[in-house]
């Protein structure tokens, strides 16, 4: 199943493996992954095309690489230039406090038409994207040690 960004949900696993896989709003597997869905159900997708293909549990990184490159293939996706610099700058120091204004005023955007455009490129708030990032960058420090 593939859940949009900011849907509050609960996944149940009963007795079987599961594999979760969070992707970033800008990267190229978002989008097409979308199309590998055959059902639409309050906007979570269901019926996955290659369903069958994808009931193993990968145990090592290359059966992960195979399992999303299965799932969500790489494809092309135009992120507006203006939203991936502030997505990218954001990513790149997850910490610093950068004002919509000042990321908006870089995109040469008023601070209104930027906020609306970047939930538009990215499906979720810029509040949320920035949490987004903080949490996957706490996630890896903990994972390094």
């Amino acid at each position: 199943m593939l859940i949009p960004p900011r849907l509050t949900h609960q996944l149940s696993c009963h007795g079987a493996g599961l594999v979760s896989c969070y992707l970033e709003p800008t990267s190229d597997r978002g989008d097409a992954g979308r199309h590998k869905f055959g059902e639409w159900h309050s906007g979570v997708g269901v019926g996955h095309v290659d369903e069958e293909r994808l009931q193993f549990i990968p145990s090592d990184d290359e059966s992960a690489s195979h399992w999303v490159d299965l799932a969500v293939p790489a494809a092309q996706r135009r992120v507006d230039p203006r939203i991936a610099a502030a997505a990218r700058r954001i990513r790149q120091d997850a910490a610093a406090a950068i004002s919509s204004g000042e990321l908006a005023a870089a995109a040469r955007l008023s601070e209104s038409r930027f906020l609306h455009l970047f939930r538009d490129e990215l499906g979720t708030s810029l509040r949320r994207y920035r949490l987004w990032v903080r949490l996957i960058h706490a996630g890896t420090a903990i994972a390094g040690g």
